[in-house]
């Protein structure tokens, strides 16, 4: 939904792997229904600022995102 709304920015590359990293280190902001978010990526390691627990639907719009 996320994507198909166009809520997910544009992916920042923040920083390249480097020997001993999981990945590039990528960095989007996503539009949610009350406030804004920044996800970050970091290989298989993700965060968001929002207040869920688990991984967020903003995390996996991000994924989608970069996976396609």
């Amino acid at each position: 939904r996320y994507l198909a709304e166009g809520r997910v920015g544009d992916l920042r590359q923040v920083e390249q792997a480097r020997w001993g990293s999981l990945g590039d280190r990528f960095v989007a902001d996503v539009r949610g229904e009350g406030d804004d978010y920044r996800v970050e990526v970091d290989g298989v390691l993700a965060a968001c600022t929002c207040p869920s627990t688990r991984t967020c639907a903003h995390i996996l719009a991000v994924r989608l995102k970069m996976a396609g």
